[in-house]
């Protein structure tokens, strides 16, 4: 027996099926769901979801926040942005980061600048993703 995902935002359903392990950047740091894992609620952060389906393959996907419900071998991951390594332009993301730092240098004395930091971590975060498996 394995353990049921879905990966959910408000557009789509990004993800649906039985895989062997799922990790997910909770809010105090990853953490691996296997096969009978104790029932949990928990908050995401902006990371890596990390997937081993029933054939033993791998794949990534970058989340920015949500939370994880973990009852009975069922798992449903909810965020309001989802994206799959092969869905990032890594290349493109690049350019936007060094754009919103930029911003960021600019802005630093003027402006609140924690919604910037938060999109440049973000943009991070796509870039990792991506380069797992584009590289």
């Amino acid at each position: 027996m394995s353990l049921h995902l879905r990966i959910i935002t408000p557009k789509r359903i990004v993800f649906s099926g039985n895989v062997k392990s799922v990790t997910v950047p909770g809010e105090k740091g990853r953490f691996q769901i296997l096969r009978n894992h104790a029932p949990i609620v928990s908050n995401l952060v902006i990371g890596e979801i990390k997937i081993v389906d029933e054939k033993d393959n791998t794949i990534y996907y970058s989340v920015n926040g949500g939370f994880v419900y973990v009852f009975k071998n069922d798992i449903k991951v909810i965020s309001d942005e989802v994206f799959e390594s092969s869905e990032i332009d890594w290349k493109k993301e690049e350019l936007e980061l060094t754009r919103l730092k930029e911003e960021i240098k600019q802005k630093i004395l003027k402006d609140d600048v924690s919604a910037l930091e938060m999109l440049v971590a973000q943009k991070h975060n796509l870039i990792k993703v991506a380069r797992r498996t584009q590289i």
